[in-house]
This record gives structure tokens, sequence and C-alpha cells, in this order.
């Protein structure tokens, strides 16, 4: 579990001194987080199969959901932002609901409790608009 935190966390962290000037790019696919950590969270076959089928499918709408973030803050549309904001927080929603189904609840919960929020908005920087608190 302590890999995997840390893999999280230099992940999230961003490597390079040029990260800071630049906006982040999408963060990971939480299932490549999960897949990189199966053996030391104890993934059985079974499991990592049904992760990597999972994953796959919501990598795609993550892709879009992201380009879709970057063109509306490329525009500076706050509409548009809003939207993808909501794309965003519907494909987390709905990798969370696969990941409960596929580990069990307590499990997936457990998992989820030890990494970091996903990130939100643009980063540090000019481009990242004003948000309140969640």
């Amino acid at each position: 579990m302590r890999v995997l935190i840390g893999l999280v966390c230099l992940l999230g962290l961003g490597l390079g001194s040029s990260a800071a000037a630049r906006p982040p790019g999408p963060p990971p696919p939480p299932s490549r987080v999960l897949l990189d950590q199966a053996e030391p969270l104890g993934l059985s076959a079974d499991e990592v199969r049904a992760i990597e089928a999972v994953g796959a499918a919501l990598e795609e709408v993550g892709r879009a959901a992201h380009a879709a973030m970057r063109a509306a803050r490329d525009a500076d549309d706050a509409p548009a932002i809003a939207r993808a904001e909501r794309e965003l927080d519907a494909a987390r929603e709905a990798f969370d609901a696969e990941l409960e189904a596929i580990l069990g609840a307590e499990r997936w919960s457990e998992i989820r409790a030890a990494l970091p929020p996903p990130p939100r908005g643009a980063g540090p920087g000019p481009e990242a608009p004003d948000r309140p608190a969640d």
C-alpha cells in the first residue's frame, strides 16, 4: 500500500523543473496506477483483467473530456469549462462504481482512501479558473 501511495504522490507532484511552467496534462488513468501496483495490492488475475477492460473503456472517455477541458480553457469559455468538469466528474464516478463492483465496496474504499483526490482545475497559473473549495 505504501508503494501505491508513494507512486500516486510522485505522479501528482510532477517531475522536472519545466512542469511548473506549463499547465499539467491529464493525470494518469486510475486503472494504470492500480495495474502498476497489482502485485502489492494483491489483485487477482481476474481483477486485473476486469480493471484493464474497464480502464480501457473509460480512458477514452477521460481523454475526450480532458481535450474538451483544454479547448474550453483555451477559448476562455466558462460554460464549456463547466460542461467539461461535469464530464470529468461523471467519468470518475463511473470508474469508481466499476472498481467497487470489481473489488468490493470495502476493499475499494480502503484503496481509494489512500489515494489523493483527483486533480481539479488547470493547476497553478493564470489560466486556472477560480473555484470554491469542495
